[in-house]
């Protein structure tokens, strides 16, 4: 809460915090009266004693902040605890612009530029008041609108989960057309009309002019308010792709940075402010994209329901007139009297209760923890990872992978405890957040990754006789498929040979593999381990065929021995967008990486 949001019951009693003055002034003009009965006003500083202590200044200033305060306490400030919908704010829209681009997937932030932005939203919805309508648009290669401008919060927070799978078909940094989609949306809209733009700025430089032009000439006109957030930092770093290499350009591997310097040259504009994602993650949406205060008209305060906040100024102003007493009584008396003790007693006892003090109303960080915890005690996951979900510390990450982790969401779980164990600075929480990544890493099958944490777990110091067991495990499936791919390799080239002898058509890796049986093989491996530690058959498929370089839907170029029917439908909304997002340009065959437009550069 800031000051702006403070309301008075009784604001006319602010204004006797300017009696003490007042007194004090004509205090001071009676005492030069009355000099100036047996004084010439020549004379005045001769006989005014100069040199006052310092000391006796405590009981004065004591003495006048404890009357500030108690002013303050019977003026009554508060705050709106509930609002009638007929008087909320006027309605608003924010068009959301996320920039994915290659460049995005550089992890200067942590995990990356595109996950950072994902938290930054995520966070952000949950803050929308309900009058604001939010619509996003994503680009890269080309621009697209992944979403109309709605005001359902749980809408919303579906279509920004989905952001980590969305991948768009083309390349590059089509920012201008972006712009233009996002005016498109804003131009229905008569009502504060506002733009938040979440890019590291590595744009091209052709693209950065036409973006120029837009703010500072399309737009002049326009009442549209921008406010754009860098991701990603100053310092140059390499750019992974989507298949788990490096993007590179003329075989050197290309580097990208935070484009700070010409983010913040476009922000030079009235209607635009820049920041940087670390400041901005420190403040709210309203502030953020500024939207207008809401404010209550005496008329209607009947009508609403406060929190009431008198409590707090009233006991501190006890406490100062309790410290006024105490240091006018050791300035009258020589030797310090017991009695002295009783004011300092009195302020230590209350100073307690007043750090404990607060409205019941407001749930703090301390009692959203205790709800979730409560929750996933239950068993009530959902709702614990929703509780989890609304804070940013090492306590709520871990209890949000906890969370997903148990329902069996382990991509959400990676996700929790990768940022739990950034967030903290304590190595054995750092530990055990990256022990239980590897375990969501061993439950997604892939176990390269998942014995690369166990043995880090270890080395931050957590006990090796509770990793051992995981590494064990972890090590000895990655074996089997190891084994696994290499009976693939044989057999292929086997099925090519005999091909070659026949005449026959040579098969392609994809039709051998969707109609090669091996799942009894691969069934006979995970048998061997114990219930707690079997992966699903299907989920060691889906790695296998990654690891092949293969979709998963070459698995329904026949018998769908891999990959069952009902696994790959339904589809997810991301799956769905990215379909959709090809035939929007004409492409019909599913895409593995994105297209480089001719001409473009590819991140």
């Amino acid at each position: 809460m800031s000051l702006s949001d403070l309301y008075w019951r009784e604001p006319l009693w602010l204004l006797l915090i300017f009696l003490p003055l007042l007194m004090m002034a004509m205090n001071s003009l009676w005492q030069r009266r009355q000099l100036l009965l047996f004084a010439d006003a020549s004379l005045i500083p001769w006989v005014k004693v100069s040199g006052t202590n310092r000391s006796n200044y405590l009981p004065v200033m004591s003495l006048l902040l404890g009357w500030v305060f108690l002013c303050i306490a019977t003026a009554g400030p508060r705050s709106i605890k509930h609002l009638p919908a007929e008087y909320q704010v006027e309605p608003s829209t924010l068009i959301v612009i996320v920039d994915l681009s290659e460049s995005m997937n550089a992890r200067d932030s942590r995990p990356d530029r595109r996950s950072t932005a994902q938290q930054l939203l995520d966070k952000w919805i949950l803050q929308k008041p309900p009058t604001l309508a939010v619509g996003m648009v994503l680009f890269a290669g080309h621009a697209f609108e992944l979403l109309p401008a709605t005001t359902d919060l749980s809408v919303l927070s579906h279509f920004v989960k989905s952001l980590s799978d969305i991948r768009l078909p083309t390349a590059g940094n089509d920012f201008p057309a972006a712009l233009k989609l996002a005016e498109a949306s804003l131009s229905v809209r008569q009502n504060h009309r506002r733009i938040l733009v979440l890019t590291d700025g590595d744009i091209e430089l052709s693209e950065r002019e036409k973006v120029m032009q837009i703010f500072t000439q399309e737009w002049n006109k326009l009442n549209i308010k921008t406010s754009i957030i860098g991701l990603g930092e100053s310092n140059p770093v390499t750019v992974p792709n989507t298949v788990n290499g490096l993007v590179k350009f003329q075989n050197r591997p290309v580097l990208s940075q935070l484009e700070d310097d010409w983010l913040k040259k476009l922000s030079t504009s009235s209607n635009i402010n820049y920041r940087h994602y670390h400041q901005a993650n420190r403040l709210n949406l309203d502030t953020i994209v500024e939207l207008p205060a809401l404010r209550i008209s005496p008329d209607i305060q009947q009508q609403v329901i406060w929190f009431e906040w008198f409590s707090l100024p009233l006991l501190i102003a006890v406490l100062l007139l309790l410290m006024s007493m105490f240091f006018n009584q050791r300035k009258l008396s020589n030797v310090r009297s017991k009695s002295n003790v009783l004011p300092l007693f009195m302020l230590f006892l209350l100073l307690p209760v007043f750090a404990v003090l607060e409205p019941v109303a407001y749930a703090g960080d301390r009692e959203i923890i205790e709800q979730a915890q409560q929750a996933l005690d239950n068993k009530q996951y959902r709702q614990a990872q929703q509780l989890f979900r609304q804070l940013s510390s090492f306590e709520s990450y871990f209890g949000e992978g906890t969370a997903c982790y148990r329902q069996k969401d382990f991509k959400c779980a990676q996700q929790a405890f990768s940022s739990a164990a950034w967030v903290t600075s304590d190595q054995l929480n750092r530990a055990k957040a990256v022990f239980n990544l590897a375990n969501s890493y061993f439950f997604s099958a892939e176990y390269d990754q998942a014995i690369t944490l166990y043995r880090d777990a270890g080395l931050l110091g957590l006990d090796n006789d509770l990793i051992a067991i995981n590494l064990s495990y972890a090590e000895t499936m990655q074996a089997a498929i190891q084994r696994h791919l290499k009976h693939i390799q044989q057999s292929y080239k086997r099925a090519l040979w005999k091909a070659a002898t026949t005449g026959e058509r040579n098969p392609t890796l994809a039709e051998f593999v969707a109609d090669y049986d091996s799942s009894s093989l691969l069934t006979a491996d995970l048998s061997s381990q114990q219930s707690e530690y079997r992966v699903s058959t299907q989920t060691v498929q889906s790695e296998v065929i990654r690891l092949l370089g293969l979709n998963r839907q070459s698995g329904k170029i026949s018998s769908g021995r891999w990959i069952e029917t009902e696994r790959v439908l339904p589809q997810s909304t991301a799956k769905m967008l990215n379909h959709l997002f090809e035939m929007e340009l004409g492409i019909l065959t599913p895409l593995k990486q994105p297209q480089v437009i001719k001409g473009k550069r590819k991140w």
